[in-house]
């Protein structure tokens, strides 16, 4: 699936830092130590959290899925 320009995030690398991010708090580290290791301000990283929070139930789901369709496949 293609999704249009506007939708692609504002820099290439932003999808990257946000897996980074999220990474790190799982492993324990709090949101500020988290910006100031990727060098972002702190709002930046809670909103990152603050959003996953709410989809986490969702992004589980379909991780499930696509690892259940990888398994049958091989």
């Amino acid at each position: 699936m293609l999704l249009a320009e506007t939708l692609w995030p504002r820099r290439p690398n932003a999808a990257v830092g946000i897996v980074a991010g999220l990474e790190i708090v799982a492993l324990g580290m709090g949101y500020r130590q988290v910006a100031a290791r990727l060098g972002l301000a702190d709002g930046t990283v809670r909103g990152w959290l603050r959003a996953f929070a709410g989809r986490a139930e969702t992004v589980r789901r379909h991780s499930n899925v696509a690892w259940s369709r990888s398994r049958m496949t091989r």
